[in-house]
Formats: structure tokens, sequence, C-alpha cells
């Protein structure tokens, strides 16, 4: 120690020096085992912490929060420590040593030997504080010890502690606050830290709280729960309340962190009773003391201010609950205290501002208070005299007061006390209309008295109404009129028209008097009417009278002249909120047209040195335009051609934009209104009101483009009463228009509805052109036919096909079931191989007994591959059997392929088929074309026929003519047309009885209808029937599927058991026979199944031709009825109707079958990337057994060599000799170390074949997870198919019911034939009595052309039948046809879902056949790895033998399974074949 203090006091060590001592003294106190020794190390690194900060952080920074972790009990080490640490942390980065002489610079600690660091380190903070602070925090721990700490007996390891938890807190709040928390009694302690004797430890603990409460809700609640007001407020007791230090500013502060933003807070302390103790804070200053008046100092006044602001926390604007928090000050007297603040001659004028700004927060908005407030008289003083000459001795209202001071207190330091009143007149006024109007009538009851006007008689009327009720202006307002107006004089309105020199002395004389003026107009329009009423002058005593708008705005006029711009800036922004939306006020402004003169020659004579003024002015002037109308004294259209010619639209705009872009509109911020920056003459810098910036800022679109707004317009208003009774009498008159309009549109329809019948009888005659059109009509019926009879074919051929693709998927499906079998019997042979192989390991344990001499080594040699050679023909002869299958295999595969390509053409002849219908559908589009084409003939026909009109109307002139020439010889023939008008009556009544009959038969009809509507909705019923009972069938076919499963699994158990149990190659043969013929009956029961389906499809093509015969019945009969139906254009229509809705069903049905096709391409294409996923797998596996083959060709070409070796050492053991047992001992020595190399390399072989097996057994759980995933995409499809199938069901329904809908037309069409032959009974007997008309010639042309439109009318109507009925046959045809497809494609769909079975049977069988081969090469090794002993030249025969055998079984089942193998493993048979 002694050492390192003469190196430390030596200013010529080197740094390097330093640094070392450092290290040596953090490795000391680091690995030390003895107390003392670490203490030792700490003083040390605290006598370097000061000089050499940076290198003692760095070095021993962990060193020292490990020992503190360590030796937490030894006080003196902790001191240490932290004291330390304190000093690393307020040191800084600065030369200046901040850790010394601090009790001579500061107050706040007495006997603190370092400063706080909650008042040092927002200006010393740095990177190596951030440091010390993560390494303190990494751990809930170390926090844990520093509060802990708080709780010791040692009064310096209090405040240290105390001072490092300031020192966390205020390097990184948020970090420290979430360790508070996570600390269950960290808060508990630290609260408890308040009560500590000594004064250090307690002001360090309420400067750490003030921290760590500050903006955290729950710290603050926690901290309040400690009862901790009490505690600070006894504190606050003990240091004199306002009298004390600064602990008593401490304390208050605290309680403001913890009243600040919490409602939970401030109604604890509410309830409480706490609010009181803040009343006594503030009457302290008021009261008198043995002592003396109060004398004031800065802490005094901090102290003070400090309490106040906590005051108006409780009533900060917008907080809900408010009113209870206004009710509580008021109760606890502090209204009444801060008013006797404001109005105390001793009272600092500080104190006094915040006092009234607390009244303002607490009478703000709340009638009761603002009453009380109201009727508060104080003792009056001027503040800009001094003390010793106030005289007190008027006592008046306090707002007249408060007034008096916003208009008179002229000095540049009282404008915060100027402001102050108008925020409390602000707040008395707010949301208060009862209050604003007694200060308005009070006001110009006294401006009036002053310019010895007297009152209206209205007003007389109203203040004896007033009287009446008890003085209801007084009971609101409390404040008499004498009383506003005898103590000084200080009068609103005559504040505002006075404008002298005095005013520049004064400038915000008028701006408060504007202000005060915009706060009574504030929500309150009828304030706005009421000031409009004041008028200057007496008209009874012949003088000019003005009006206060007139007035103000000549004030303005004169004021614009004026060096400063407060005043017209004031005057305008009174102006602005009093014209906007106000037509009145506007009117009156523009009655003095002056104004306006003046105000355009301002902008326009004006200089650049005041754009304020200039701003204002056009914003004014866009306010007026905006609002003037077309009755006002300066109309709309003058104004505006006077703005333009004056000032200039882009001019005008641009002008205002410069205005809002000002700096003082554009930087307006209302908080520094109390304490605003102040220009070279000493005046603040305040210009405008916030609720005049909020106007402008609202409305700044509107006032840019007010002067581009069309004059002709009239600007738009509220909607008063009158303006709603004009526009109500406006809706009544456009109202009694339109019933004449609509009367006059109901004259009109009904003359186009005579005409509409006139056409109509016109119309009738156009029948003539049917004969024309019927062979036309004969033309399309038979190309109709030879449609339909190729659609009978093609239904014909669709038939074969499906049968075709029947017998197919059976074929497939016995295919599978052979492949399965022959992969059961490469199982068994596979079984039989093991078996063998067992074996040959029992006999070679049995050679390994047997090592006593070499020949009888080489006997057994011989006997062992004579019995090797016999096994191995075994095995060979059961390979071949295996190949056999394998070809088996293969042929099937070529008969499926020879199926498939079957499939291919006869899905080319269904593309033919296709072909024809399209060619079909091209056919019908002519038939079409032709269509139309006789439609315009028919119309050309309808153009003779007006023609014919025309000569007959000529011919019945000419009638007229030869008529009057006949009368004369008529005479006698009267009589007998008498008898024919009587007949002709009969005719009519006859026409009259059709006619009703016509009308029973449509009302049969109707019925008929709604018969089957019912039959339908009841066939629609049974079908949701049938659907559950298919899902609950589906439900029980899916339950006997997974039983079937379940007995699939067992039964393969109980074959896999039985396959163990075989012994022989024979015995598997005969099961596999049996199999076979177990398969062959199930094909023969498929096949039975077949048949049937034959039958049913038969049965169907039956039921088709059936279908097609009634149809053409049907059409038959079509043709009889078109002969002979006259007039019923209504059915016929209704029939179209009907046809249209069964066109809209079919094109829904055609959107739900596109929907289910896109769906099912969408699984088509899942499906081709399955299959391309198998392809890609298959490939890989390709690759396997390829490296495979590799591997296993070089294993053969290494035994080979050995096989060769060993030949000819049984060549050398068949001597005798000495010479040949030396050779044969050196021989063995180096087949001793082969065989070690061997053995290494094998074993390298093996690990390598290891790490595949692997890889096989990741890719082998790759495919299970690829196989799960297809296998519930076969579930969704299978899903997808059964839905598909109920589809199909519905639409056989469907097609059902449209064959009964079909047969219901039939037999209607069947009655109406009936009627028919009535009809024609009675026109037989009509046109007998037509033969009589044959007398009269004129009367005959008449009839005969008469009867020809007739006719061509019937054959008219019956065509259009005609067609219509084609038509909808038609429709029905395509819908049948589109059945019909979707049927195909539903068949293709599960084609492919049954080619996906069975690709996934065989991926299934694959992945077995891997799991095998994995199996064998994992019991190949360990045969391996057992059958070759050291030393041993037989065993690798045996191994040679085995290995061989392997391959070729590898091999068999490779081709087995399709995949290529190469040719040198035939030349390795070979070998083992010559041997």
């Amino acid at each position: 120690m002694e050492l390192l203090q003469n190196l430390m006091s030596t200013p010529s060590a080197s740094e390097k020096e330093v640094s070392d001592s450092i290290a040596t003294l953090v490795d000391r106190l680091s690995h030390a085992t003895l107390l003392t020794d670490r203490r030792a190390a700490v003083l040390g690194l605290k006598s370097f912490s000061r000089q050499y900060r940076e290198i003692v952080i760095a070095n021993g920074l962990k060193s020292l929060v490990a020992t503190l972790h360590k030796d937490v009990l030894d006080l003196d080490i902790v001191r240490a420590v932290l004291e330390t640490l304190l000093i690393l942390f307020i040191r800084g980065e600065g030369d200046d040593d901040l850790t010394r002489s601090w009790i001579s610079q500061q107050t706040r600690l007495k006997n603190g030997k370092y400063p706080s660091p909650s008042l040092v380190l927002d200006n010393v903070t740095d990177q190596f504080s951030l440091w010390i602070f993560d390494e303190l925090t990494q751990s809930v721990k170390s926090f844990d010890i520093l509060v802990d700490l708080v709780e010791a007996d040692d009064i310096h390891i209090k405040l240290y502690s105390l001072q490092l938890l300031q020192a966390l807190c205020s390097t990184r709040p948020l970090r420290t606050k979430e360790l508070t928390l996570k600390s269950p009694l960290a808060i508990s302690k630290l609260c408890q830290a308040l009560d500590d004797p000594y004064e250090p430890i307690r002001n360090e603990a309420i400067l750490l709280l003030m921290g760590i409460v500050k903006d955290n809700f729950h710290i603050q609640k926690l901290v309040v729960f400690e009862n901790t007001f009490e505690k600070l407020y006894r504190i606050i007791e003990d240091e004199g309340r306002l009298e004390g230090n600064i602990v008593v500013q401490d304390c208050l502060s605290l309680i403001a962190n913890l009243l600040r933003y919490n409602a939970s807070n401030q109604k604890f302390f509410i309830e409480t009773n706490c609010m009181y103790k803040l009343a006594e804070f503030l009457d302290q200053p008021l009261a008198e003391s043995e002592l003396g008046p109060f004398v004031w100092n800065e802490q005094r006044l901090q102290n003070l201010l400090t309490t106040l602001d906590t005051c108006r926390l409780f009533v900060a604007e917008g907080v809900e609950a408010i009113d209870e928090a206004q009710r509580a000050l008021v109760n606890s007297d502090v209204l009444m205290l801060s008013l006797r603040l404001v109005f105390s001659i001793s009272i600092p004028n500080v104190v006094r501002v915040n006092a009234l700004l607390t009244t303002a927060d607490i009478i703000r908005s709340n009638a009761e208070i603002q009453l009380q407030f109201s009727q508060i008289d104080v003792p009056y003083m001027d503040p800009t005299l001094p003390a010793s000459a106030q005289k007190m001795d008027e006592v008046v209202p306090v707002i007249d007061a408060l007034l008096h001071w916003c208009f008179y207190a002229n000095s540049v330091h009282l404008f915060d006390l100027r402001m102050a009143s108008v925020v409390v007149l602000h707040a008395y006024f707010k949301d208060n209309a009862d209050a604003k109007y007694a200060f308005l009538k009070d006001q110009k009851y006294a401006f009036n008295k002053l310019n010895g006007v007297p009152d209206s008689e209205d007003e007389l009327e109203e203040e004896e109404e007033e009287d009446a009720n008890g003085e209801v202006e007084n009971d609101a307002n409390g404040e008499s009129r004498s009383a506003s107006t005898t103590f000084t004089g200080a009068n609103l309105f005559a504040t505002l028209i006075n404008v002298d020199s005095d005013l520049q002395l004064n400038p915000y004389k008028i701006w408060f008097a504007c202000l005060v003026l915009i706060y009574v107009f504030e929500d309150y329009n009828e304030g706005r009417d009421l000031a409009m009423s004041v008028q200057i002058g007496n008209a009874s005593a012949n003088e000019d009278v003005l009006n206060i708008i007139e007035a103000v705005g000549q004030a303005l006029c004169s004021s614009l002249r004026f060096k400063d711009p407060r005043v017209p800036i004031a005057y305008m922004m009174l102006l602005s909120v009093w014209l906007w939306e106000n037509f009145q006020a506007v009117d009156r402004f523009l009655q003095d047209p002056s104004i306006l003169d003046q105000l355009l020659a301002y902008l326009v004579e004006a200089n650049d040195e005041n754009l304020l003024a200039q701003g204002m002015v056009v914003v004014l002037l866009a306010i007026v335009y905006e609002f003037t109308r077309k009755k006002s004294p300066v109309s709309r259209q003058q104004l505006s051609s006077l703005l333009k010619s004056r000032v200039g639209d882009n001019a005008f705009s641009l002008k205002i934009q410069q205005f809002e872009k000002s700096e003082a509109f554009s930087n307006y911020d209302e908080e520094t209104m109390l304490n605003p920056d102040r220009d070279d003459t000493g005046l603040p810098q305040v210009f405008f009101d916030p609720l005049f910036v909020q106007l402008v800022k609202e409305n700044s679109r509107r006032l840019r483009g007010a002067i581009g707004h069309d004059p002709s317009f009239e600007p738009l208003e509220k909607l008063s009463f009158d303006a709603f009774e004009t526009v109500q009498n406006d809706c009544l008159s456009l109202t009694n228009d339109l019933k004449t309009v609509r009367k006059e549109a109901d004259e009109t329809i009904e003359k186009q509805k005579a005409e509409i019948e006139r056409l109509i009888s016109e119309y009738d005659e156009l029948a003539k052109a049917y004969e024309s059109t019927k062979s036309e009509l004969e033309k399309l019926q038979k190309d109709r036919e030879l449609l339909d009879t190729n659609y009978a074919k093609s239904s014909e051929d669709i038939g074969k096909l499906t049968q075709l693709k029947n017998e197919l998927e059976q074929n497939l499906s016995l295919l599978t079931t052979r492949h399965q079998e022959a992969t059961s019997k490469v199982t068994l042979l596979e079984a039989s191989n093991k078996q063998l192989s067992e074996k040959l390991h029992v006999i070679e344990q049995q050679k390994s007994k047997a090592e006593d001499g070499i020949n009888k080594m080489s006997r057994e040699l011989m006997q062992l591959t004579k019995d090797h050679e016999s096994q191995s023909k075994t095995i060979k002869n059961l390979e071949k059997e295996a190949q056999k299958m394998a070809k088996t295999h293969e042929k099937l595969q070529q008969q499926i392929a020879q199926q498939q390509e079957k499939i291919s053409g006869q899905e080319s002849k269904i593309q033919s088929l296709t072909v024809e219908l399209k060619k079909g559908d091209d056919n019908y589009n002519g038939l079409r074309k032709t269509y139309e084409e006789t439609v315009g003939k028919l119309k050309a026909a309808e153009q003779e026929i007006e023609r014919l009109r025309s000569s007959h109307l000529e011919a019945t002139r000419s009638f007229e003519s030869m008529r009057k020439e006949t009368e004369a010889s008529t005479g006698s023939l009267k009589k007998q047309l008498m008898s024919l008008t009587t007949q002709k009556a009969e005719l009519e009544a006859l026409n009259e009885d059709i006619h009703r009959q016509l009308e029973n038969l449509t009302a049969e009809r109707d019925e008929i209808r709604k018969e089957t509507d019912f039959e339908r909705k009841r066939l629609q019923e049974e079908k949701q029937v049938l659907e559950t009972e298919k899902r609950e069938l589906q439900k029980s076919w899916e339950e006997e599927i997974q039983r079937l499963k379940q007995e699939k699994d067992t039964q393969i158990r109980e074959y896999e058991e039985k396959l163990h149990q075989l012994e022989s190659v024979s015995k598997s043969s005969a099961a596999l026979e049996r199999k076979l013929a177990e398969a062959t009956q199930e094909k023969e029961e498929l096949e039975t199944t077949v048949t049937s389906l034959k039958k049913q499809l038969g049965e169907t093509r039956e039921l088709k031709n059936t279908a097609t015969e009634e149809k053409k019945s049907l059409e038959s009969t079509i043709s009889m009825i078109s002969l002979n139906v006259e007039a019923k254009d209504e059915e016929c229509r209704r029939l179209m109707k009907e046809a249209e809705e069964l066109r809209k069903e079919k094109e829904q049905r055609v959107v739900e079958f596109s929907e289910l096709e896109k769906k099912l391409q969408s699984h088509l294409s899942a499906i081709e990337g399955l299959k391309s996923d198998l392809e890609k797998e298959r490939a890989e596996k390709k690759e396997l057994v390829a490296m495979h083959e590799k591997e296993l060709q070089n294993l053969n070409s290494d035994l080979r060599s050995k096989t060769e070796e060993m030949e000819r050492e049984r060549a050398l053991l068949a001597g005798n000799s000495d010479s040949v047992v030396k050779e044969y001992s050196q021989k063995i020595n180096s087949l001793d170390e082969k065989l070690k190399n061997t053995q290494k390399e094998r074993d390298a072989e093996v690990s390598k074949l290891e790490e595949q097996v692997k890889s096989l057994s990741s890719g082998r759980q790759e495919l299970l997870d690829s196989q799960t995933s297809k296998e519930a995409e076969l579930k969704k499809l299978e899903d997808r198919l059964t839905s598909m199938e109920e589809n199909l069901k519905q639409k056989e329904h469907e097609v059902e019911a449209k064959g009964g809908e079909l047969r219901d037309l039939r037999d209607k069409m069947k009655e109406q034939l009936r009627e028919l032959v009535d009809l024609k009974k009675q026109m037989k007997e009509a046109e007998k009595l037509k033969t009589e008309l044959l007398e009269l010639e004129a009367y005959r042309e008449r009839t005969q052309d008469y009867d020809e439109l007739q006719q061509k009318a019937a054959e008219y109507d019956g065509l259009k039948r005609k067609t219509t009925d084609y038509e909808e046959l038609k429709s029905k045809v395509a819908d049948h046809e589109k059945l019909q497809s979707d049927y195909a494609e539903l068949q293709k769909t599960l084609e492919d879902y049954e080619t996906l079975k069975s690709k996934a049977a065989e991926h299934e069988q694959l992945q077995k056949q891997v799991i095998e081969l994995e199996q064998k090469l994992k019991d190949a090794e360990n045969r391996g790895k057992d059958s070759v002993p050291r030393g041993d030249v037989d065993d690798l025969m045996l191994l040679m033998s085995e290995l061989d055998e392997k391959n070729k079984q590898m091999k068999l089942r490779l081709k087995s399974l399709g995949e290529e193998v190469s040719d040198l493993s035939d030349e390795s048979d070979d070998d083992d074949d010559e041997e």
C-alpha cells in the first residue's frame, strides 16, 4: 500500500505505471481471500478514481460490483465501494472536479460529502456513467442490494446508497423505474427513509422519490399508499411551511409529481382532507404574526408558487371530474385565499399573477362558482403605485377591479398581471350566458349614462320587468350599475370608441377591451345583437346617431396611421369576430362607405413596414365580402368590382397567404402570452388572441378564395325560422306545379293508350304474312329433326365409351392386385434367404470350434463349400422364379399401357363427337339467322299491309259514293241487312263465350301451375331428406371403411405370422396360388357387377329413347296445334316469361358448373404436382441404387482377388513339406496385415454405409410426411367427389321434374286440341253464314278482306307459338347436353382419383421395399462384423459368398421394382458358375 501511495503521490508517474498499478489492485480485489486485502484494494481504486476515471471503470468496474455482492456484510468495504462508484458517476469528463468544494457552493446539503446526482447529472452524464449504470442494472440483485443498504445502520452507507439510486434514476429513468416495480419492497423501504431523523438522508430520499415518481402511474399509486402525503406535510411543518428552505419546495414538488395526471391520487388527496393543508400554506403570508409581517425572499416565493401550481393540478381544463375538484377548492377557501393574495398590498406581482390564474381555473365553466365569484367585493388597489401610496378606501366588485386593471394598469412590467386579469374574465364568461347578458346590459347602461343618452322605452320596460322579477341582473351577476360606474368610470364601449394620443403610450388598453368583448361574443350570438343596439348620439337632441360598429370602424381608420400596429390589429380582430356569419353587422359596417375607402386606400398606399396591419385589413375585407348580400348598403356586386379594381384577385389571396406565413401569426403560441418576448421598446410581442387565430386557421381556404366567389350568389347563413318558412312555401308551390304536370302526363298517357289500341287493331291485319313464313318454318323443323338424330347417335357413343372406361378400370384393379401378390412372393423369398443365412451363421460357429489342425480345417472347408454350392443353387432357382414373376409383372404393365392407349382412342372419338356437336350448334345459328330473316320479311309484310290499308280506305271512299247513288235501290235489301245484323250479334255473343272459355282455361292453367309449384317444393323437401340420409350413409360407410382397415391390419399381421411359420418356398408358392384363385373369384364378381352396370346403362338408353319418342310426339302435337290456334297471345307471353326464368336458372347452373370446373382444374394441377414429386423421388432412388451397385461391384472385385489368393494357398497346403509351412507362415503374417488394412477400409465403408442409411431414413421420413400430406389431399378430393355426386343427383332430380313438367304441358296441349276442335265446328257454322252474305257485292268485298286478315293473324299467332316452343325445347336439349358433359367430366375426375390411389399404393410399396433394403444392409453389416475373425482365412470365403448372394438378391429386387441394373453383375454370376 505504501508503494502504491507513493506512486499516486508522485506527479511524474506515467500513465502506463498507473494502469499497471490499477490492474494489480483489480487483480488483488478479485482474487484476494482476506478482507483487509480487498478493503485496501478498494481504497486504492478510490484514490485513483478521481484522476484516472476511465482506467478504473475499464479495469475495475466489474470487480467493484462483484465485491459489493460478495462483501455486503462488511460495512467498511461497502462504504468504500459505494463512495468509489459515486465518484466515478459524478466526476465527469472535464478537468473540473465536481466532487470537491461542493459544500461551499451549494446549500441544499449542509453535511453531505458528495452532491446529489439528480441535481448534477443533467450536465455531467456521459458514456462512462451509462457504462456504470448498465453494470449495476444487469441483474435485479444489484438493485436490491442498493435498496437493502438504505436500511443499513451506517449513516454514510444509507446516504451513498440513496445517492447511487439517484444517479441510476437520472442516467436511465425508465430502466430504474422498471427495476423498482420488479423489487417488491423497494418503494416501502424508500418511503421509510422519509422518517429518518438524519436530515441529509431524508432530503436525498425526497429527491430520489421525485425522480422515480415522475410520469409513472403505478409507482405514484404505490408511493401514495405508503402514507406519503402525511409524511411530507409533517416535514413541511417541521421546516416552517412556506418560510422553510429548499426542502419545503422539494416536498411540494414531490406532492405535485404524485398528483399530476393521476386521478386516483387526486381523489385520495381530496378525500383525506389534504386540501385544507394547502389552504393553510396559502394563508400563511396573509396571517398576522407576532414576529411581524411576512418577509419575502426567493425561496419563499418558489414555495408559494409551487403550492398554487399544486392547486391548479386539480382543475386542469378538459377533465371530466372537474366540478368536484372546484367545489373542494371553494369549500377549503382556496378561492378566497387566492383572491386575498391578488388584492393584498404586500404580495409580489408574480404571486398575484399565479393567484389570478388559479382563480380562473377554479371558476371556469361552473355557473354556481361564477355566481359566487361575481358577488365578491374587494378593496381596490392600483398595482402601478407602491405600497405606501395605496389608499384601499373603496370596495368594488371584483369584475370591475379586474376590468380596470386590464385597461389602466399601464406598465411594461405589469403585462402579465393584465393578461391574467383577462384570463379570469374569460373564465368568468365561459359557458355562462346570464353573466354575459348582465355584463353587456350594465356596460350599455353606463355608456348611455356617460353620454347623456336616455334609455329607450324597450329598455325601461325590461328594467321594470326585471325589478318585478326580483332584479335578475343583480342576482345573475352580483354587480350594481352604480358600482360599476362610480368608482373609476372604466367602461368597455367608451374605451373602444375613444382614440386619442394616449393610446400610443398605452396601446394594450384597446387590445384588452377588444379581447373582453370577443370573449363575451364567444358562443353567444345574442350578445352580438345586444352590442349592436348600442348607439352614439342623442336623436331627440338632433344629434347625429352612430352605431357602435360604425364608431369602431371609424376608430380603426384613425388608428391605422399609428406607429404601433397593436391598436388597429385589436380593432380588426374584434370586427372580424363580430362580422363573421352576421349579415346585420356587415350591413351596419357598410353603412359608412368612407370606412371601406380608407381601408382600401391604406392597402394601396401603405409601405411594407407594417405587414401585419395590411394582412389584417385584407382578412377583414375578405370577411366583409364573404357575408355581403345584394340588399347591403354596398351591394355584393359593387364590393366585388371595387376590391378587384383596387386590390386585384391574385394580390388579395397572396396578401392573406403572406399574413398567414408571417412570423407573428404562424409562430403564435398561447402558452407564451404570460411570459412573451419583448421588442426594443420593452413592449411584449403579443398581437393576437387564440380565438381569432383559430377562426382564421379553420377558414383559411375560404378567406383566400373569398374574392373569387361569384357576386351573383347570395352567401349562406345558418337557417333561421323565417328562412325555413320561405323554403317551406317554395316547396308547397313546387308540389302544386308537380301535380299539374302529373295531370297533363296522365292525359297524354290516355291519348297514347288510344293510339296503342288503334295500332293493335292495325296489327291484327298483319296476319296475311303468315303463308310466306310457313314454308320456312317447316324447313327449320326438318333441320331440327336432323339435329335430334345426331344427338341420339352421340349419346349412344358416349354410353359405349363409359362402358369401355369401366372395363379398363376393372382391368387396372386386377393388375394392381397381381402386382401386390408378386411383391408378397418376393418378401417370402427374402424370409427364406434370412433363414439360410442364419443356418450359415450356425455352421460358421461350429467351424470356429474346429481349429486344432490345418488338415481338419481344409476338410471342413471342402464340406462347407459343397453345402454352400447346394444352397447357392437353391437360391438361384428361387431368384429365377422371382425373375419370372417380374416378367409377368412387366407383361401386366404392358397390358395396362395397351388399355390406356384404347382409352386415349376413345377420348379422341369423344373429341370428334364434340366437334360434330359444335357443327350442330353452327347449323342452329344458321337457322337462327334464317328466322331473323323471316322476321324481316314479316316487317316488309307489315309495310305491304299498310299499303293495302291505304287502298282499302280509297275503296271505302268509292263505296260511299256508290252507296249514295244506290240508296234508292237498296230499300228492299235493308230487311236482309237487318237479319244479317241479328246473325252478327249472335256471332259476337258466341265470340264472347269463346273468350270466357279461354279465361276459364287460363284460370285452370294457373291452378295447375300452383299445384306444380307445390309439388316442386315437396320434391325439394324430399331431396333435402335424401341428402341428409346420404350424409348418414356416408358416415356409416366411412366407419365401415375404418373397420375394414382395422380388420385388414389384423389380417396382415396374421399373414406375417403365418409367413414366419412357413419353412420352405413350396409352401409359399402354394399360398400364392390360392391367393391367385381368390383374385380370380374377385375378378368374376367384378365382372358380374360390370354386367349389371351395363344393364343399367341399357335401361338408361331405353329411357332416353322413350324421351326422344315423347319429344317427337310433342312436336307432332305442336304442329297440329299450330294449325288451328287463333287468339292466345297472353298465354304465349306467359310461356315466354317462364322460358326466360328457365334460361336464368340455366345460366346460374352454368356459372356453378364453371366454378366446379375451376376447382377440379386446381385439384388436377395439385395432382400433377404430386406426380412430379413422385417422379423426382423415383429418380433419387435410382441414383441411390446406382451408388449401392458401384459399392457392391468394388467389394466383389476385392473379394475375387482375395479368393484367388486363397486358392493359391490351398495348393500350397496340399504339399506337407517344411518349405511350404514356412511360406505359409509368411503368407499368414502378410495376410494378417492385409486383413487389418482391409478391416480398416471395411470399417470406413461401413461408416459410409451407415451415413447413407441415415440419409435414406431421413428421406424415408420425408416421404412419409409427403405421403401424409398427399393422403390429406386425397381425402379432400374424396369429399369433393361426394359433393359432385350430390350435385349430379340433384340435377337428375331436376331433369325428372322437367320431364314431369313436359308431361303436364302435353296434357294441357291435348285439352287445347279438344277445345280447338269445338272452335272448328263453330267456325264452320260461321262460314255457312258467310255464304249467305255473298249476295251483297260491296259487303262481300269487305268481308273477304276481313276474313283474310283474320286468317293471317291466326297464322302469325301460330308461328309465334311454334317459335317459342322450339326455343324452349332447344334450351331443354342444351341443358341435357350440359348435364351429360358434366357427367363425363365427373367420370374423368373419378378416373384420375383411381389412378392417384394406385400410385399412392405403389408409393407405399416402394417405401416398404426401401425399409426392407435398409434392414438388410444393416444385417449385412452386422454379419460382416461378426463373421470376420482376425487371422481366420476361411471366414473370408464365407463372407465373399454371402456378399455375392446378397448382391444377386438386391439386383433381382431392383429388377422387380422396375429399376435398371448394370451388366457387370452378370460377370460375377458367371465366375461363380465356373467355380
